[in-house]
C-alpha cells in the first residue's frame, strides 16, 4: 500500500519541528551548565571576599565602627567589588564587636541569554567578631626591637598558618610588618607593638589586618640554659675534635649518627640517607647542611647550632643550618626534658640565617634562632613548627603552610574570627 504523499510530509515536518525542538533543549541545558558553573565560581568568588572583609572590618572592633565599616569596604574594593556592592553593618544585632558584610553582585549569563537569561544575582554574606581573648598563640615571634621589616613576606605564594597560630612582631621600627608580591598572608591574629606598623604591596593581603598591642612580647626562652659541652661529650661520629674541628660529611649510604658535640658541623649530601639517634647534637662550628637527594630523620633529637668555643674560625666558625634541595627531611623535638619540643635553637651569638624550604618533609617542633633570621622558602607544608627568632623572611611563588601547634605558650591579644 503506497503512503500518500501529504502524509509524509506532514510526517517529515513534525520529525524537522521535533528536531529543532530538540537543539533548543539541548543548547538551553548546555547553557544552563556552564552558566550555573559561572554562578558558583561568582559565588566562591563573593563569599571569599566577603569573609576577608569581614575579618578586616573585625580588627578595628569593638570601639570604632567607622573604621571598621571603611575596612570592610577597603577590603572588599581590593578584591574587585565597588562600594555599590558591598553593604557593611556593625554594630551587628545590637552588638559593637561584631561586623556583617554582604556582598550583592549578579553575575553576568553567557549562553544563558539564548534564554533571554543577561545576568543571575549573587549574594554572599559574613559576619565577624573581634574578642579580648581569642585563644590564639604566636606561631610566629620576632624578636627583634629596632628593625623595619623584620617580618617580611615576599613573593606570589601564599602563607597560610593553621590552628589558631598567629603572629607577632616586637619590633618598633615603622613598618615592623612588611608584605609585597601576589601572596597573602593569612593567620588567627596578626600583631605588632604600637610605635610600629605595617606596609603593603601588590595584590596579596594580610588577614586579619595587623593590629597594634601595648607592649611587644619579650623572649620566653632567654633563660633556657644551653648545652655543657663537658657533660654531652663529643660524638663518636664527629669529624673533628675541639682544637681541630673538621666537617663530617656524608655522601652514600645509610647512615645512623650518635647524638654528642660535632666539632667542625654536619653535611649529608648526594643520595645519602641518615637517621639521627635520639639526643642532643652540638654542631660546634660547621652547621648543618642538606643537599643532595637522600633522606634525613630523627625523632626526639635537639639541634644546637653554635661555635667552637676552642677553634672559633675557619671550621670552627658557627654556620648555617640549611634544609634546601630536593633532599628529604623530618624531625621532631625531644618528648620531655629540658628541651622538650625544640628542634633547633641558635646560639643568640650566632647571626647567620636558618634556611628551610618546604615541600620535601617537615619539622615538628620549635626552631628557636634568637640572634638570626629565619628564611623559610619553597611551598608546600613546613609541619608543625613554632619559630621564635631575631626576623623571619618568608619568600617564593608556592604556597606555604604551617600546622601550628602551640610547644610555647605565647598568648596573642584577641583577633577577628568568622562567625556566619
Amino acid at each position: 500500500m503506497q503512503v500518500p504523499r501529504d502524509r509524509g510530509r506532514r510526517e517529515t515536518g513534525q520529525a524537522l519541528i521535533m528536531f529543532v525542538m530538540g537543539i533548543v533543549a539541548f543548547v538551553g541545558f548546555v547553557a544552563l551548565t556552564i552558566d550555573v558553573g559561572l554562578i558558583f565560581e561568582g559565588r566562591r568568588g563573593e563569599q571569599n571576599a566577603a569573609d576577608a572583609a569581614a575579618l578586616a572590618g573585625a580588627s578595628a572592633l569593638p570601639g570604632n565602627a567607622g573604621t571598621a565599616k571603611q575596612l570592610a569596604l577597603d577590603w572588599a574594593q581590593r578584591n574587585g567589588y565597588a562600594s555599590s556592592e558591598v553593604t557593611a553593618t556593625t554594630p551587628y544585632q545590637g552588638d559593637t564587636g561584631k561586623i556583617e558584610v554582604v556582598i550583592n553582585k549578579p553575575v553576568e549569563a553567557i549562553f544563558g541569554r539564548v534564554l533571554g537569561q543577561t545576568s543571575y544575582a549573587v549574594t554572599a554574606r559574613a559576619v565577624a567578631t573581634r574578642s579580648s581573648s581569642s585563644g590564639a598563640n604566636a606561631a610566629f615571634l620576632v624578636l627583634n626591637p629596632t628593625t623595619c621589616g623584620s617580618f617580611n613576606k615576599s613573593g606570589g605564594g601564599n602563607l597560610i598558618i593553621n590552628n589558631n597560630g598567629g603572629i607577632m612582631d616586637d619590633s618598633s621600627c615603622n613598618p615592623s610588618l612588611q608584605r609585597s608580591g601576589g601572596g597573602s598572608v593569612t593567620a588567627a591574629v596578626i600583631n605588632y607593638y604600637k610605635p610600629g606598623g605595617y606596609v603593603e604591596g601588590g595584590s596579596g593581603q594580610f588577614t586579619p589586618v595587623p593590629t597594634a598591642v601595648d607592649n611587644p612580647i619579650p623572649d620566653p626562652l632567654a633563660s633556657l640554659p644551653p648545652p655543657d659541652f663537658n657533660i654531652l661529650g663529643i660524638s663518636i661520629d664527629s669529624g673533628g675534635t675541639p682544637l681541630t674541628p673538621n666537617l663530617k660529611s656524608i655522601s652514600a649510604g645509610n647512615t645512623t649518627l650518635h647524638p654528642g658535640v660535632y666539632y667542625g658541623g654536619i653535611e649529608v649530601k648526594s643520595t645519602a640517607n641518615v637517621t639521627f639517634l635520639p639526643g642532643t647534637y652540638v654542631l660546634a662550628g660547621g652547621g648543618l647542611k642538606l643537599t643532595g637527594s637522600g633522606t634525613i630523620a630523627g625523632t626526639g633529637v635537639m639541634f644546637y647550632n653554635t661555635y667552637d668555643p676552642q677553634y672559633n674560625k675557619n671550621a670552627g666558625a658557627c654556620s648555617s643550618i640549611n634544609l634546601r634541595g630536593s633532599a628529604h627531611f623530618n624531625f621532631t623535638g625531644p618528648t620531655s626534658g629540658t628541651y622538650k619540643d625544640i628542634v633547633f635553637w641558635q646560639d643568640k651569638a650566632c647571626t647567620v640565617d636558618f634556611s628551610l624550604e618546604g615541600g620535601q618533609g617537615g619539622v615538628g617542633g620549635v626552631i628557636y634562632v634568637p640572634g638570626g633570621r629565619v628564611d623559610l622558602t619553597g611551598g608546600g607544608n613546613l609541619g608543625s613548627i613554632q619559630v621564635i627568632s631575631d626576623k623571619v623572611d618568608i619568600s617564593g611563588t608556592g604556597d606555604t603552610s604551617v600546622n601550628f601547634y602551640p610547644y610555647v605558650s605565647i598568648p596573642l591579644n584577641g583577633g577577628a574570627s568568622l562567625i556566619e
